[in-house]
């Protein structure tokens, strides 16, 4: 009895010598998936954080009149114009838009001064070399815009200043074709770009007139548009009430009714109601 007893307590050592291994290995499978797991993520992220550094949107984006002025003093080119996509904007004239856009070198540029059309403005190699596998393009604002006459095979120039488009609208209204532009021109907020941060105008161009005219608001931040019954532009307008050059959440918005055939911006609700509005709202 007592052999047989011994030998029953052996095997109930080595059946909870085997149940410990087992949930050792067990552990140590889990510990080892965990830390592939941990170490699979963190290679993930360096490699986001890697591209999101090489693909900084800020590299690509326009830079201010003024530091483009102080490179172009230095002889430094940093960005080179690129030509992206065509659209159809007025078919029965078969006028096409073409987008102006820009590209961030990998390295800045020499600016042949001298030879105004030589390789430095036709875009081939410079005194820098060529790297063109490593430049950006930039799908967040544009440079310029042309129009393509399919008839005449004419290619017509928009802008004749430097703006940064963000976005680019074309509408029917009293049956002609406008195209719509919110333009930045000036870096009002003095971060050295022009790009959305700054306070954008509207600018409204007629194909059938070839004509480009402002929307001037003074002040003002462009943010949105209506064309309700295809006669009137109804605009939306951030008021920058504190000048510090952007628009904030906190400053109010305004409606303006615009006419594209008499370039006439007028208050849709006039001050005397929007004055009553105010003191119901403050408790009057």
């Amino acid at each position: 009895m007592k052999g047989n007893a011994e030998k029953n307590h052996k095997m109930n050592i080595d059946r909870i010598k085997n149940y410990n291994q087992k949930i050792l290995a067990i552990f140590a499978t889990l510990g080892a998936a965990l830390t592939f797991v941990l170490l699979l993520w963190a290679l993930v992220v360096f490699v986001t954080e890697l591209l999101w550094m090489n693909n900084d949107t800020t590299a690509h984006e326009i830079v201010s009149t003024e530091v483009a002025q102080a490179n172009f003093d230095k002889s430094l080119r940093t960005h080179r114009v690129s030509f992206e996509s065509i659209r159809l904007i007025d078919s029965v004239n078969s006028i096409f838009l073409i987008p102006v856009s820009q590209t961030a070198l990998s390295l800045e540029e020499y600016i042949d001064k001298q030879n105004r059309q030589g390789s430095s403005t036709l875009g081939l190699p410079d005194t820098y070399g060529s790297f063109d596998n490593e430049f950006y393009y930039n799908s967040h604002s544009y440079n310029n815009a042309l129009l393509f006459d399919s008839k005449t095979a004419s290619v017509t120039k928009i802008f004749n200043q430097r703006v940064s488009i963000n976005k680019i609208y074309h509408e029917n209204i009293f049956g002609k074709t406008y195209i719509l532009f919110a333009v930045t021109s000036a870096d009002t907020n003095k971060d050295g770009l022009l790009n959305k941060d700054d306070n954008k105008a509207l600018y409204v161009f007629s194909t059938a007139k070839m004509e480009l005219r402002h929307v001037n608001c003074t002040n003002c931040n462009f943010i949105q548009y209506h064309n309700p019954d295809g006669k009137y532009l109804i605009i939306n307008y951030g008021l920058d009430k504190n000048n510090d050059g952007t628009y904030n959440w906190d400053e109010p918005v305004v409606m303006k009714k615009y006419n594209v055939e008499t370039d006439e911006l007028k208050n849709l609700i006039e001050p005397r109601l929007v004055n009553e509005l105010q003191l119901t709202l403050d408790g009057e």
